[in-house]
């Protein structure tokens, strides 16, 4: 999947019951990626909040990309580690495009911190690349990366 961005809804959330994806309401979209659509979203049974990867067609109809996201997203279900957010469903849209829904990391965004703050102290970039070096360590061991 691409780079994450900084996570701000850009359209308000329409009036009414909010649609669904499964047991996901999306409430809104956050922004339009090169082969997704991000939204934020809550996983009905559980209240919890999501993100929901809505696949553009384009990005469908890619040689090899739909087996790919499908071999990864099986590999991403071992994931442990808490720097990483956890795969909950590869599902189909009503109108046939594929959908990853995660969980929702809480707190800010690197761009969010580095945007209010400026640049970070030497002993936080060595805990954030410390945390970052353990969740590819463990991402590369299920094969992802």
């Amino acid at each position: 999947m691409d780079a994450p961005a900084p996570l701000a809804p850009t359209p308000a959330a329409p009036a009414g019951p909010a649609p669904r994806l499964g047991d996901y309401a999306v409430t809104a979209r956050l922004e339009r990626r090169s082969t997704a659509d991000v939204y934020e979203a809550t996983h009905a049974p559980t209240g919890a909040a999501r993100l929901v990867y809505v696949l553009r067609p384009h990005a469908m109809q890619q040689p090899g990309f739909v087996h790919r996201l499908a071999h990864e997203v099986d590999a991403a279900r071992w994931l442990r580690h808490p720097a990483i957010a956890k795969v909950d469903a590869c599902a189909e849209t009503p109108n046939g495009r594929l959908y990853v829904a995660t969980e929702r990391p809480a707190g800010r965004s690197l761009a969010g911190v580095l945007a209010e703050g400026g640049r970070l102290g030497v002993g936080r970039v060595v805990r954030l690349g410390g945390r970052l070096v353990e969740a590819l360590a463990e991402a590369h061991a299920v094969g992802l990366v």
